[in-house]
């Protein structure tokens, strides 16, 4: 098990990489591409090696981690902006929160 402020710091480069490599948040769609003449090349899109199992950990996660760790890891905005896109409130934010955490720590 790994320890979980070591697995927040993961976490956190986990969403950065995703932001910055569109991972699975496509910002248009591939038949846009095709027509624009955007991505007609394919582009290998692939996270680093040493977040792949991190990767891996919040895929196998339950859905409401899962759904709590992309929304706060790769999204922007604050934790009552998160709690609500999820349809959440705040305490119930921060108690899953920690709790799919703990999840991953005992993961990776």
């Amino acid at each position: 098990m790994a320890n979980v402020y070591w697995t927040r710091m993961q976490l956190w480069r986990w969403g950065r990489a995703v932001k910055e490599h569109g991972i699975g948040y496509p910002s248009m769609s591939s038949h846009e591409q095709i027509r624009s003449g955007v991505g007609v090349i394919a582009i290998e899109k692939a996270l680093p090696e040493d977040l792949e199992a991190v990767n891996a950990a919040i895929t196998r996660a339950p859905v409401d981690f899962k759904v709590l760790l992309i929304e706060h890891y790769s999204k922007d905005g604050t934790a009552g902006q998160h709690a609500r896109r999820i349809g959440i409130d705040r305490s119930t934010y921060f108690t899953r929160k920690k709790s799919a955490e703990k999840h991953i720590s005992e993961q990776i």
